[in-house]
């Protein structure tokens, strides 16, 4: 039986560990370039210095919107106000490029990890909750060139776990040939492997290419690449 692995974007082939960190960064080097255009007069620290947490929940309470129809400028000036921080445009600017950039950048590991599955003609994909920047950065790369099959939130018009976005898969990896394939699934949200499995996937939490391997070692026959 043919195998198509399924895999996730952020936290599984993207490693998110470093976005929030890079954005509240730009957030309070913009915060403090304001503060001295004001000639000192704002009294009030922003909010992403007093409760840093703010941030980080509004990043994740509209990631949601952001990833099916919310426009960049909308996501990212709402962003700025729950930091505190007045939303220029330069800075939105800078934020929209921060992120679409850490968010579709893979390491070396993944790397290999893909051109390993291209090199022995192991069809995989990408299924994504992802904006429309991020979708369009990461199909301008060369390392997606070999998927078989690539959906995203925008097109897909739903967000995993809804079981719409699962079918809406299916039926793009039927559409490419792979309407038979045993799916095989990795994210790093349980949410999703649950709904995965509803469908009848094989779903497994990422837990790094070292675990990929492990995975499909008996399943397909992968063997790791010497």
């Amino acid at each position: 039986m043919e195998h198509l692995i399924v895999f996730d974007l952020g936290g599984v082939l993207v490693q998110r560990r470093h976005t929030l960190r890079e954005l509240t960064t730009v957030m309070i080097r913009h915060a403090n370039i304001q503060s001295r255009s004001n000639n000192g007069s704002q009294t009030s620290v922003p909010t992403i210095i007093t409760d840093p947490f703010s941030f980080e929940a509004a990043y994740g309470r509209y990631r949601e919107s952001y990833s099916l129809s919310m426009g960049p400028n909308d996501y990212f000036t709402t962003l700025c106000r729950a930091a505190g921080v007045q939303p220029t445009e330069e800075l939105i600017a800078e934020l929209l490029e921060t992120d679409t950039r850490l968010c579709s950048t893979v390491n070396t590991s993944v790397l290999n990890l893909l051109n390993h599955l291209n090199a022995i003609d192991q069809p995989w994909g990408i299924f994504s909750n992802a904006p429309r920047p991020v979708m369009e950065a990461v199909m301008d790369q060369d390392w997606t060139s070999g998927a078989a099959v690539t959906c995203f939130s925008p097109d897909l018009r739903f967000t995993k776990p809804h079981q719409g976005a699962f079918r809406r898969f299916e039926q793009a990896a039927a559409a490419a040939g792979h309407e038979y394939a045993s799916l095989i699934y990795f994210d790093d949200r349980q949410t999703n492997l649950d709904a995965a499995k509803r469908r009848g996937w094989e779903a497994f939490p990422w837990h790094g290419v070292e675990s990929v391997h492990e995975v499909l070692s008996p399943i397909t026959g992968l063997r790791r690449a010497d």
